[in-house]
């Protein structure tokens, strides 16, 4: 007979993804918001002398690092503990809790932006008010339900998390205007966008069809020219126009901090020498280098950075395309990138490179390496080596470019070992950590090398160091931008927090269950499509609900996963059972690597649909169906909680209903034998 489902005891429950994501996004915010009036009101401002206005320059800097050095760590290792203490009493009530503490957070924004019609205005000390309501909410609510009490009351708003989930979503879009420039926004802009965005969610929920034939390939190829071509401008400057007389002198001084010490080394000078820049040291020889080749101007500069904008857009486009996100999301997604990044700007792109890819543009390289070593076991190696060699070469191109870099590939590093074996989590970051700094160590000395046979001198760092604190530190730092209103800025570093939180979250979770559920989903012996261990996440972060997971058998189309991690070499990451023995790739893994469902990146605080489901450990597996066993021996039936999971697709929907059909002729046999 088989198995009936158990539902798990209250003390083994943990949290479903969603709440811990809405939780811990939420408290991550929340502190950021009560640390933004607390060090405005806490440190010194700097006074400057007429005509720059004061402004409150460190206090910013200080919350921008405490944001995502401090509250991100903390938020992610606190809050799920605290969640699935929760979930331990009642899973209800976490549900209600995160429902309501996440609208709560949604509300007070527009809440303390009406202020500004009220008597106490909309300041820094209402945000700080509303910051400390809104936590001792959230704690009480915490607190109430690990002592037993309003655990009812939450159970019921849990049932109702729909309607919460959709107020949040309504209350968010409310009150992105108020981080927005109205008078630069376009009515009919925006209802083309409305109606765009309708129709791909429209187009979403319906399901994607495959593409046929080889226009899959040529429709990403398409998407990459066009990016290539859009986003660089051929007329950076208009020094005939009168109008333009402005930015022009604005464009002309910006760039000239790279064609003067560029123009030094054309002349002769060598980097760190007898010629530096605030800039970097590498770069500048590589601006250096191409404009030797096409000539020294403003426009020609723009061209360069114009250029490697264009690969840092393109490379994005690769990166969410291996990682498994569908086409017309990925182009739509870019569009409203280039729409923002490229066609709204005051200064196009090329005019001020402070801004641009030639000096961020970095960390890039190291996330396409990732990608492709991700995606296919062809380029594991060479894909291996270019990461560790961008990292490298960022060591010598400019101290912003190295932060960056380094703190990309860290994560890339910390994600891989966290979902490896504990036995293997050390070696595995260790190994990557010596890797790269023997690439710094390898890069900094050949750099030397170079420049002592130059110049006949040894490359003096103090000089570029000297130069950085002046401009990070230093009396030129002074003279900077104080805290906005309402910036933008505040927008879109909210929006890094949280994404950066639902990975961290995702990738902890998933860890768990990778440990808990390591046998889970083994494929058949000699099924090529599927090897090592694959595990389903923790609920439905869409309305889409996810597949059970299943085994595959012989001749199958595979299994349609979730999330894999596994510690085998590079293999397809997902495929649909359409049969034809030829599975559709989301992307793939090497050792230590992880790829996850495209649909489990995209949203926070979208309620799964449906129960929360356990990871089937394989202990209640039935045994393979052979050819030749009767119908109704038992072998090859799945579990309830399998079906009662969702229905299989392709070939095994039909394997399925055939089994059905069997198992019940028999049943019925046995019991007229009976009577």
């Amino acid at each position: 007979m088989e198995r009936e489902a158990r539902p798990e005891p209250d003390g083994a429950r943990s949290a479903g993804f969603a709440e811990v994501a809405g939780l811990t996004a939420a408290a991550a915010l929340g502190a950021c918001l009560v640390l933004i009036p607390l060090g405005y009101f806490l440190l010194p401002v700097v006074a400057l002398p007429d005509p720059f206005p004061d402004h409150h320059q460190r206090a910013e800097t200080l919350v921008f690092v405490l944001a995502f050095a401090a509250v991100l760590p903390l938020a992610v290792a606190i809050v799920p503990r605290l969640a699935d203490r929760v979930a331990a009493v009642s899973a209800g009530a976490l549900s209600g809790i995160a429902a309501l503490s996440c609208a709560a957070m949604a509300a007070a924004l527009p809440a303390v932006k009406v202020s500004e019609w009220l008597p106490w205005g909309d300041g820094l000390g209402t945000l700080l008010a509303a910051m400390v309501l809104w936590w001792a909410l959230t704690a009480g609510l915490v607190a109430g339900v690990i002592s037993g009490r309003w655990i009812a009351p939450l159970e019921r708003i849990g049932r109702r998390r729909r309607i919460l989930w959709s107020a949040t979503t309504a209350l968010v879009v409310v009150v992105m205007p108020a981080f927005a420039f109205l008078d630069s926004i376009s009515i009919v802009g925006l209802l083309v966008s409305v109606l765009l965005a309708l129709v791909c969610l429209a187009a979403y929920v319906r399901g994607g069809r495959p593409v046929p034939g080889g226009w899959g390939k040529a429709l990403d190829v398409a998407a990459v020219v066009l990016l290539f071509l859009v986003v660089p401008n051929l007329v950076i400057i208009r020094p005939d126009v009168p109008a333009e007389a402005f930015d022009t002198q604005v464009i002309q001084f910006h760039q000239n901090f790279y064609l003067g010490p560029a123009g030094h080394v054309l002349g002769g000078g060598t980097m760190l020498v007898d010629t530096l820049s605030q800039y970097g040291v590498a770069s500048i020889d590589f601006i250096a280098g191409w404009l030797a080749i096409v000539g020294t101007s403003n426009g020609m500069l723009g061209l360069l950075d114009g250029i490697t904008s264009a690969l840092v857009f393109v490379g994005g486009y690769l990166v969410v395309r291996a990682a498994g996100v569908g086409r017309a999301m990925s182009a739509v997604g870019f569009l409203v990138a280039v729409l923002v990044l490229v066609l709204a700007l005051v200064f196009p792109v090329g005019a001020l490179l402070q801004h641009g890819a030639i000096r961020f543009g970095m960390p890039m390289v190291v996330l396409v390496a990732a990608a492709a070593r991700l995606r296919s076991e062809r380029w594991a190696g060479p894909a291996r080596a270019a990461e560790i060699l961008a990292v490298g070469l960022s060591s010598i191109w400019a101290l912003e470019a190295f932060a960056y870099t380094v703190l990309t590939y860290a994560a890339i590093v910390a994600a891989e070992s966290v979902l490896l074996p504990a036995g293997e989590r050390r070696g595995h970051a260790l190994r990557l950590t010596a890797a790269a700094v023997a690439a710094c160590i390898v890069t900094h000395v050949l750099f030397a090398a170079a420049t002592l046979i130059s110049s006949g001198s040894l490359p003096e760092w103090g000089l570029y160091l000297g130069t950085l604190y002046e401009f990070l530190a230093g009396g030129i730092s002074d003279l900077t931008y104080d805290f906005s209103a309402w910036s933008p800025g505040i927008a879109v570093g909210a929006a890094y927090l949280v994404s950066a939180v639902r990975v961290c979250v995702l990738i902890a979770r998933e860890r768990e269950r990778a440990i808990a559920g390591r046998t889970a989903g083994r494929p058949a012996r000699g099924d090529h499509r599927l090897r090592g261990r694959a595990l389903q996440l923790p609920g439905q972060p869409l309305g889409r609900p996810h597949r059970p997971l299943r085994e595959p058998a012989a001749g199958d189309g595979g299994a349609d996963l979730a999330g894999i991690a596994r510690a085998g070499r590079g293999v397809p990451a997902c495929s649909h059972g359409r049969g034809r023995g030829r599975p559709r790739r989301f992307g793939a893994v090497d050792r230590g690597g992880v790829v996850l469902d495209r649909s489990s990146l995209l949203a926070v605080g979208t309620r799964p649909r449906g129960a929360r489901r356990r990871v089937d450990d394989g202990r209640d597996r039935p045994p393979p169906r052979h050819a030749g066993d009767p119908p109704g021996s038992g072998r090859g039936r799945a579990p309830a909680r399998r079906v009662l999971a969702g229905r299989e697709r392709g070939a095994g929907d039909r394997r399925a209903r055939s089994r059905s059909r069997g198992a019940g002729a028999n049943r019925e046999g046995e019991r007229a034998a009976a009577e």
